[in-house]
This record gives structure tokens, sequence and C-alpha cells, in this order.
């Protein structure tokens, strides 16, 4: 199975990725395999997420997708953070589009199959890592990614902390949006020699947490309007006429 799997990331030809992954899948269902023997298919699966072309990462979690489908829910619950922290990585670390969002349908299956228990320890997670005080901004940004996967997927099942996640994104939105001006303020006094020099200052901007916050409460709207009086009692009025600029465009035909 080992040549089986080098084929569903490494051959060229997208038929064969397709039936190599079948043939794999296929196996890890129907053969008796012992617990070791099962990880070490999995760990390889997992492995090749970070794989050096898009075209494998993606035969991979298109493998994972139907793998949650068809593994007894059981099993994924079992090994849902297993699972999820790899898929985590992707979202926050790859570069190819189609990848990322790729990504996002497996880890909402993901969260559709296993229990309500792993799915708030889940989410749990996703808020600790949303703190302000999370070590890195990176993490914070992939957790704003998962935060607009749950109230998407599961809004019922994560409403009694929209308050806790109103906070987290005022205290995010109120630290960015210094940290931009900031930022634009030195722009506008710094001569750049050249137009790289000048991207190369327009990178260092924060600007990915606030529009991943956005596009999170964009989902919160799409899903359930009524939380948005909740949010306009969370953010003071001048916060929220600048943050109504970026989210506008997003909220149109849900306010």
């Amino acid at each position: 199975m080992v040549k089986v799997t080098e084929l569903v990331v490494q051959s060229p030809m997208a038929g064969v990725r397709v039936l190599a992954a079948g043939i794999l899948l296929q196996f890890l269902i129907t053969y008796p395999l012992g617990e070791k023997r099962l990880k070490q298919h999995l760990d390889a699966i997992l492995a090749n997420l970070s794989y050096e072309h898009a075209t494998g990462r993606c035969a991979i979690l298109e493998l994972l997708h139907a793998l949650f489908n068809r593994f007894p829910h059981e099993f994924v619950t079992e090994k849902a953070t297993y699972f999820f922290a790899p898929l985590v990585l992707v979202l926050a670390n790859d570069d190819n589009a189609e990848c990322r969002a790729l990504c996002s349908q497996v880890v909402k299956r993901l969260l559709a199959v296993i229990t309500p228990t792993a799915l708030a320890s889940l989410f749990q997670l996703t808020v600790k890592w949303f703190a302000p005080d999370a070590p890195q901004i990176e993490l914070r940004t992939v957790a704003a990614q998962l935060l607009g996967l749950f109230f998407e997927t599961h809004f019922e099942a994560v409403s009694k902390h929209l308050g806790e996640i109103f906070d987290l994104l005022r205290v995010h939105l109120d630290q960015q949006f210094v940290e931009i001006d900031e930022l634009a303020l030195s722009k506008a006094r710094f001569e750049f020699e050249s137009e790289q020099e000048e991207r190369e200052f327009s990178d260092n901007v924060p600007w990915k947490l606030v529009y991943y916050s956005v596009v999170a409460l964009e989902k919160l709207a799409a899903s359930h309007p009524a939380s948005l009086a909740v949010l306009f009692r969370t953010f003071p009025l001048c916060a929220w006429y600048r943050f109504h600029l970026i989210l506008v465009s997003h909220l149109v035909g849900v306010v």
C-alpha cells in the first residue's frame, strides 16, 4: 500500500490519483488492520498534507473527506484532534487557494461526523487559540477561520459562547486598528526607494486577522442574522463605524 499512497500524491494524472485513492480507502475500510498498522497508514496520509505539489495535497484532502464519510464515526470521533491539528496547519500555512478551500470543506466534514462532546472540545481549543494572549498572530488568524466554520455549520452548538467570542473579536480588532493606523502613518512619512520595498512594508500590515474575523462574522450573520443584535451591543459606536466599512460589502442582503 505504500506504492498506492505514493500514487495518490505523486501521479501527474488526475485519473490515476483518484483510482489509487479509491483503492487505498477500500483497503483501509475492509482489510483487518491492527491499531498500530492502521495508524502507520494514517500517519503517511497526513504527512502528505505538506507534499510539495498542490495537486498531491488536494488529492490527500479529498481522500480525507471520503475517509470521514466512510470510516465509523466512533473511530473518527476518537481521533478527532489527531485529524484536526494537521488540517489546521494546512489552513494556516498552505499557499494554494484551492488547497485551503478544500481543507475548509474537509474540516467541516470532520465536525459534522464527530459527537457533540468532541465538537465542543475542538471549539474550546479554537477559542483558546483565538485568545489575545495566544503567542502568534498566525495562530489567532487560523482560529478566526475556524470560528467561521463553526458558525457556518454548528451555530446552535456554539451559540452560548457568542458573548465570549464577540468580546475577543473586539479586543483583536481594537488592537489591529491601532497597529494598522500606526503602520499607515509610518508609510505616509516614509519614502520608499522601490516598489519591492513598499510591498514588503505592506506585507507587514496585519490584515489577515481582521479579514478572517470579518469572514467569520459574515458566516455568523448568514446562518443566524438575529445574532447581529448582540454584535451591535458589543462594539462601541466609533469602532463599529470603522468596522462597518469593512463589513458592508459582506453583509449586503443580510442586515
